[in-house]
C-alpha cells in the first residue's frame, strides 16, 4: 500500500517527532510505500514559536538561514492537494495534537475519498471528539506501531476483519463509535529504530543556546511516572495504569545511538524522556558509562525532587549541555493541590545550587494564567525565579500561557468551573489564553507574559519601569534596550 504520513506542525519547530518516524519504520518493514507531508517550513502563522520566545527574552536569536532553512514559497494547502493527486495514497495517516488541530482539520479537506486514520495524543485522549470530523475514518486510540500495519492489511486484503485490527476506533454504519481490541503495551527494547529519513535534511537542525545545531532525538522511555494535572502524559498514565511508563535498557539505547549516529552524524543529542533524572544513581551510572564512547553533547528534561549531587556529577561527565526543568508555579500550596507537583521551594533551590556547583545551564519553565490564578500568585512565581537567577546566573526562564489539554485533570476542572466549554480549542503555549479567569484579564496576562523575564532578571530599581512596560509599548522598547545592555 501507499501511505501518506501527514505532520501538521507548528511553523519552524524543527525537533524531529519520534511517533511518525516509528510508524514509517513499521510500514516500510512490512513492505508499504511511505511518503511524508510536513508543514514545518510553510508560513502558517504570523510568527514562529522561536520568534515569540526571542521577543520575550526566553532564548537568544538564531538565524535558521545559516543552515539553509527558509520558508517554502508555495502554499501548504495547494502543495498538500497536489501531493494527494500525484502520490495517490491508499491511506492518509495524520498526527493530531491539540496545538495544531485547526491546521490538521483544514488539511483533511483535501484528502478527497482517500481513507484517513488519525493518531497522536489528542486521538488517544479524546477519540470521540476527533471522530466528529467526518473526514476521519479511523482513530488510533493506543500505541500505533501495530495498529497502522493492521489497518493497512485490512484495507489491502479481504482476509482481515476490521474488528481484529488493534487499538482503533471508528464509526459503524449507524454512526455508533466502535472500539477494537487493545493490544498489550509494547516492550520498548523490541521496537524498530526510528526512520528519520522521511524528513527533509534541514529538519535535523534546531536552535540550541545561540546557534543552529544538527540534532537527533534518542527516545529513552515512554510515558512518565509523575501525575501533573495539566499534562497529557499524566492522562495517559491514568488511562493505561502505571504500566504505561516503560524504560529502554542501556544496551538497547547504545544500539540505537550507534545506528542513528552512524546515519546522521549529529552535533547534539536530545535524550527524549519526560523525566530523565527519575532514574536511580545506578541506572544513570550505567547509562553514563555507556554514553562516554560517543562524546556528543546532549540535553534533557529534569524534574524537581529527584536530583542529587551524584546524579548531576554523572551527567556532567556524560557531556550534558543544558537541562530543562519545570517549576510551573511559585506557590507551594497551589502547585501541590492544583498542579499535583509536590516539592518545596527549598528543595528546588537546593537543586539549583547543585546545577550551579556543576556549572550546568538550566532552562526553567513556568506557566501563567492557570485556573483561578491571581496576579499575586504569578508574582510568587516571578519571585521564586528571581531567587533561582540570583543563585545560578547561567539560568534561562520561560513563561508559558496555560492551555487546557483535553481530558487532562485541569481540563476537567476548567470545564466544571465554566472556564471553558466542550468546544474550546487550545492555542500554543505562547499564544492566546483560552481559559476564562475571573481574577485576571487576558490583557494583563499578555503584559505579564512579555515582561516575565524582565521581572525575573532586571534589578529591583528598574521594576517600576517593567510594570509600566506591561501595557506601554514605548516603555517596553526602552526596557528591551536596557535589558540587552545588561545581559547580552
Amino acid at each position: 500500500m501507499r501511505v501518506l504520513l501527514v505532520y501538521p506542525n507548528l511553523m519552524m519547530q524543527t525537533q524531529l517527532p519520534v511517533n511518525l518516524s516509528l510508524l514509517s519504520a513499521y510500514l516500510k518493514y512490512n513492505d508499504h510505500v511511505v511518503k511524508l507531508f510536513d508543514t514545518t517550513f510553510y508560513c502558517t502563522e504570523s510568527k514562529s514559536v522561536d520568534e515569540k520566545r526571542v521577543e520575550r527574552l526566553q532564548v537568544k536569536p538564531t538565524n535558521p538561514g545559516d543552515v539553509g532553512i527558509v520558508f517554502k514559497d508555495t502554499g501548504v494547502y495547494d502543495d498538500f492537494r497536489d501531493m494527494i493527486k500525484s502520490f495517490k495514497p491508499d491511506l492518509v495517516a495524520v498526527t493530531f495534537i491539540d496545538d495544531t488541530l485547526k491546521l490538521a482539520y483544514d488539511l483533511l479537506e483535501y484528502t478527497l475519498d482517500v481513507p484517513v486514520v488519525a493518531g497522536g495524543i489528542s486521538c488517544i485522549l479524546s477519540p470521540e471528539k476527533i471522530l466528529e470530523n467526518m473526514n476521519i475514518d479511523y482513530v488510533c486510540v493506543g500505541e500505533g506501531e501495530h495498529a497502522i500495519v493492521g489497518l493497512c492489511n485490512y484495507l489491502e486484503s479481504g482476509d482481515v476483519l476490521l474488528e481484529d485490527v488493534p487499538n482503533l476506533a471508528y464509526r459503524d454504519d449507524d454512526g455508533k463509535i466502535v472500539y477494537t481490541v487493545m493490544c498489550p503495551l509494547l516492550d520498548l527494547d523490541d521496537l524498530l529504530f526510528e526512520d528519520y529519513s522521511i524528513f527533509d535534511d534541514k529538519r535535523f537542525y534546531r536552535p540550541m543556546i545561540d546557534k543552529m545545531v544538527k540534532s537527533i532525538p534518542i527516545n529513552l522511555d515512554r510515558g512518565c511516572p509523575y501525575s501533573c494535572s495539566f499534562c497529557c502524559a499524566s492522562a495517559l498514565k491514568d488511562r493505561y495504569t502505571d504500566r504505561y511508563y516503560r524504560v529502554k535498557t542501556v544496551d538497547r539505547v547504545r544500539d540505537e545511538l550507534e545506528y542513528q549516529i552512524g546515519l546522521y552524524d549529529p552535533d547534539f543529542i536530545y535524550f527524549n524522556s519526560e523525566s530523565f533524572f527519575v532514574r536511580t544513581v545506578n541506572m544513570l551510572k550505567e547509562l553514563g558509562d555507556m554514553y562516554k564512547q560517543f562524546g556528543i553533547p546532549f540535553w534533557c528534561q529534569g524534574n524537581v525532587g529527584c536530583l542529587s549531587d551524584e546524579k548531576l556529577r554523572i551527567v556532567k561527565k556524560m557531556g550534558v549541555a543544558t537541562v530543562s526543568v519545570g517549576v510551573e508555579c511559585g506557590n507551594e500550596f497551589y502547585r501541590g493541590n492544583m498542579l499535583n507537583k509536590h516539592f518545596s521551594n527549598d528543595r528546588l533551590l537546593s537543586e539549583v545550587d547543585l546545577f550551579k556547583k556543576y556549572d550546568i545551564p538550566v532552562s526553567f519553565n513556568n506557566i501563567i494564567g492557570l485556573p483561578d490564578e491571581t496576579r499575586d500568585l504569578i508574582f510568587e512565581t516571578i519571585l521564586l525565579n528571581r531567587l533561582i537567577f540570583k543563585k545560578h546566573g547561567r539560568s534561562s526562564f520561560n513563561g508559558f500561557i496555560f492551555q487546557p489539554y483535553r481530558n487532562t485533570k485541569l481540563w476537567y476542572y476548567c470545564k466544571k468551573m465554566g472556564y471553558i466549554d466542550d468546544d474550546t480549542r487550545t492555542d500554543t503555549l505562547l499564544g492566546n489564553p483560552v481559559v476564562y479567569n475571573p481574577f485576571i484579564s487576558d490583557e494583563e496576562l499578555f503584559g505579564l507574559l512579555r515582561t516575565f523575564v524582565m521581572y525575573i532578571k532586571m534589578p529591583y530599581q528598574l521594576l517600576p519601569s517593567v510594570f509600566e512596560a506591561e501595557d506601554d509599548d514605548i516603555v517596553f522598547e526602552q526596557m528591551l534596550e536596557k535589558y540587552y545592555e545588561l545581559y547580552e
